[in-house]
């Protein structure tokens, strides 16, 4: 991990130098799982157990897209359909739901660990959000240098939750 560290610090100078201080980098333990979801009541099975235990983000269903946010929906409702997709988090651990183009989902976790998992660097990026209450969705890139590769690429990402929910 110290050469992780190295490298974020390194990035950060090299950042600043060129003007672009405000961007930096960390460096990060995670663990990526993805699996296959088979039918509608194992992916509402998932997303619930996210939004039982307080994770905040958003499922766009077939009639529509809900959010779980603080003062917003806290559980997940029977009467919109099946899942298209979502992003889901809670503390150092989000879940993605996407369709996997055979009729089920595909589910990843990524999980920040203080031990084990792989080293990565990290950075956090905002993007725009059509619900101005919510601010902007946040979200940590993972990077790492992969054999044969050259550079840094991204190896994963995570839904950390919205700006306005601190």
């Amino acid at each position: 991990m110290a050469e992780f560290a190295a490298l974020a610090e390194l990035a950060n100078k090299v950042l600043a130098e060129v003007g672009l201080g405000k961007k930096t980098f960390s460096p990060r333990r995670i663990e990526v799982s993805t699996d296959p979801i088979q039918t509608p009541e194992e992916a509402l099975a998932r997303l619930r157990a996210y939004v039982d235990a307080g994770a905040q983000g958003w499922v766009a269903w077939q009639s529509g897209i809900m959010v779980f946010a603080k003062g917003r929906a806290r559980s997940v409702p029977e009467d919109l359909g099946l899942p298209l997709s979502a992003e889901l988090a809670r503390k150092h651990e989000s879940l993605t739901l996407l369709p996997d183009g055979a009729g089920g989902w595909l589910a990843t976790t990524v999980r920040e660990v203080q031990e084990g998992g792989k080293p990565a660097l990290a950075d956090e990026v905002e993007q725009l959000c059509r619900d101005e209450g919510l601010g902007k969705l946040r979200y940590v890139r993972y990077w790492r240098q992969e054999e044969g590769a050259i550079g840094f690429a991204p190896v994963a990402v995570r839904f950390v939750g919205f700006s306005s929910e601190g």
